[in-house]
């Protein structure tokens, strides 16, 4: 594509990810129906409006036979789609690799300089963000799982992307809350590898400077992250953390909960504390690979914690964090904040990503700097791709 061409899509695409208020209500033709389409891709999507019935504020979800089962459909996300090709136009650009650096960890090491090389930043413009259609010629999207019996089942390009189906699409003969919509539980456990973009609308301007609030201005940078997740499942009879508010910030108010009641980190024995501390929540490791006879489906899970850490081998080239955070189950929304690992980097700030996983393999959405003031508060978009784990990921040394 055209560098013109490029700067223009993104140019367009620029007010959907950022959620500019200057964006019109755009709608998707359907006939005589009309489907208001979703910015932020939530579970409570603005339903269908039919045109004519009378009163305006009636509104009614669209209802669709699909083999011979009858679904009703809310608006896809728009949000999604914008990141991913927001991703996808700037990785077609190639980062700019500072030369000043070290060429390789091996060289840096005896320097004692901490940092990423001109290795790590060429590893970074090698990793591409995969598009959704990229499911169907791509091995890694397709990995196949174990059953109960230990035998290796591999998922067809349509299971694959059975969570955004059922994200959008609800059985009638079934309850609100169905297996379909808890798929997602599992899939977070694991590296990922990806990168971030920071808005420019998070800095401050020159009480003298103008802007144009028909324009949108361009992200301002792009940065690796990388962290190790594992989920903890509560069961049956086992009773689960208090639930997050339906109608409240679901991102803000699971840090509080997991975070400021200290519930950052998981014990040995998997257990999470209340707000109160006055009781313990057991949970479970979640491991994919888990073919004995104590298995339980993930999907019956009543509750899912996520906890997680920078792999160890990167903590010395892009910083040591910790992950912590949760899954609505209602709609497979992730909640994952980030924090410093070591006391002294705390001017790294807390970070909350909120996001989906798509066709199993990545994780995109926004994040938002927490525990600021809207003055100093950083946000923009992230996008992640599930990757393979190198031997003993966690634990290899740096010497």
């Amino acid at each position: 594509m055209p560098s013109e061409e490029r700067s223009q899509t993104l140019s367009e695409l620029r007010p959907f990810v950022t959620g500019s208020t200057n964006v019109l209500s755009f709608n998707v033709n359907s006939g005589t129906r009309r489907c208001l389409l979703s910015f932020d891709g939530s579970y409570n999507r603005a339903p269908e409006l039919m045109p004519g019935a009378g009163d305006e504020n009636n509104h009614q979800a669209p209802v669709s036979s699909i083999y011979t089962r009858e679904y009703k459909l809310t608006a896809p996300s728009l949000l999604s789609a914008s990141i991913f090709l927001t991703f996808a136009l700037k990785e077609a650009i190639a980062l700019q690799v500072p030369k000043h650096l070290p060429q390789t960890q091996a060289v840096a090491r005896p320097t004692e300089q901490d940092g990423p090389t001109i290795e790590d930043f060429f590893a970074i413009t090698r990793r591409r963000t995969p598009l959704v259609a990229d499911s169907g010629h791509q091995n890694p999207s397709r990995e196949p799982f174990a059953d109960r019996a230990g035998r290796k089942i591999r998922a067809s390009r349509s299971l694959v992307h059975d969570e955004e189906f059922y994200r959008i699409a609800h059985r009638l003969d079934l309850p609100d809350d169905t297996l379909e919509l808890r798929s997602c539980i599992g899939l977070l456990s694991g590296t990922w590898e990806g990168t971030y973009m920071t808005s420019p609308t998070s800095f401050c301007q020159c009480p003298s400077q103008k802007s144009d609030p028909t324009v949108s201005p361009d992200f301002v940078s792009r940065h690796p992250i990388q962290c190790r997740l594992e989920e903890h499942l509560c069961f049956t009879p086992c009773v689960p953390l208090p639930s997050v508010p339906r109608n409240g910030d679901f991102g803000e108010s699971a840090f509080k909960h997991l975070f400021m009641n200290d519930c950052e980190r998981v014990t040995t024995a998997n257990e999470f504390s209340d707000a109160a501390g006055s009781s313990k929540h057991r949970y479970e490791l979640f491991r994919p690979t888990d073919t004995s006879e104590n298995y339980r489906d993930p999907r019956h899970a009543l509750d899912v914690v996520i906890t997680g850490e920078t792999p160890r081998r990167l903590e010395a080239t892009w910083g040591a964090f910790i992950f912590f955070g949760r899954i609505r189950l209602s709609d497979g929304l992730v909640t994952l904040t980030r924090k410093p690992k070591y006391s002294g980097d705390e001017g790294r700030g807390t970070w909350i990503f909120e996001g989906y996983i798509h066709n199993r393999r990545s994780f995109v959405g926004c994040w938002s700097s927490f525990g600021v003031s809207e003055r100093e508060s950083l946000r923009g978009i992230f996008s992640l791709t599930k990757v393979d784990d190198p031997p003993s990921h966690l634990y290899c040394g740096l010497a």
